[in-house]
């Protein structure tokens, strides 16, 4: 199902597919997976968010059904029955998340054992020791590697101390620095980029912005944004229609609710984004 995504321009291009793509019941399947996924990794829910979850799955494996049959279901389509309970037990699904987990299989899938008699034990120090081995050096200090390093942040140049006037975490004494790209945290802001500047992670009304500039100065980083409105939504390619406005706003990176930056879609003079939250870049098409 998501190798339909790529497909997606060739939609746009051409109209007789268009209609016959949307009422698919394996596109359907897809959006509704899309929503499940999206909800699954929000940071923050209510009741009215366990509720949905629970309604979208069992939407989603009849629509599964319908396309591919009862018989392809897989363990984790039951799985899925089960996430509303653990919302509703434990919170948000992202923090209970088993992925970082899942990786470690690969550690001890590499290893040759010689020793059956306690194999638990066996893992578990080999285990010790290599994670030993990541964090510190020969001389007993620590590595850079093992540890988080830093926010990595491209070529800068300096501002006037007028600049600092965007914003109230400013100081105009300090010196200022714009920068075309950032990255937190592994995830990256780029000068032409759009963020959602809600306040909230799934909003009614979403509000975005395209990133013009990157403003650093020591740890404060904002985002000069100039304004989207949006013209429409297409409900069968989940995607917003938006126009650039003649203002802007400047946001403190760390304030953003939905922290995944969206790449802009151009056709002809329409812009148009696609809210993916599991993903950092979303719909990256050229005009």
């Amino acid at each position: 199902m998501f190798t339909l995504i790529k497909y997606i321009p060739l939609i746009f291009y051409q109209a007789h597919l268009l209609q016959s793509i949307c009422t698919s019941p394996h596109w359907l399947s897809f959006l509704q997976l899309r929503e499940i996924v999206s909800i699954s990794f929000a940071s923050e829910i209510d009741t009215t968010t366990i509720k949905q979850l629970e309604k979208l799955v069992t939407h989603y494996l009849i629509t599964f059904d319908n396309a591919y049959g009862y018989v392809q279901r897989l363990p984790k389509h039951h799985l899925l029955v089960h996430l509303g309970d653990q919302m509703n037990r434990f919170g948000p699904l992202r923090f209970t998340s088993c992925m970082i987990f899942e990786k470690k299989h690969s550690f001890f899938k590499k290893m040759k054992y010689r020793n059956f008699r306690n194999i638990a034990v066996t893992l578990a120090r080999r285990h010790k020791h290599y994670i030993a081995a990541q964090m510190y050096t020969s001389n007993n200090t620590s590595t850079s590697s093992f540890l988080y390093s830093g926010h990595k942040i491209q070529k800068v140049k300096e501002l006037d101390s007028s600049a600092a006037m965007q914003h109230h975490l400013l100081d105009p004494k300090q010196i200022l620095y714009e920068t075309r790209q950032v990255t937190l945290f592994r995830i990256t802001y780029a000068v032409g980029d759009a963020v959602l500047i809600n306040v909230c992670v799934f909003p009614i009304d979403p509000v975005f912005g395209k990133i013009l500039a990157v403003i650093v100065q020591n740890k404060i980083i904002l985002l000069r944004l100039q304004l989207l409105q949006v013209i429409s939504f297409n409900q069968q390619l989940c995607v917003y229609e938006l126009r650039l406005l003649d203002c802007s706003v400047t946001e403190n990176i760390y304030d953003l609710k939905h922290i995944w930056p969206m790449q802009v879609l151009k056709i002809s003079e329409s812009l148009f984004v696609s809210l993916f939250p599991y993903e950092r870049t979303n719909l990256i098409f050229n005009e």
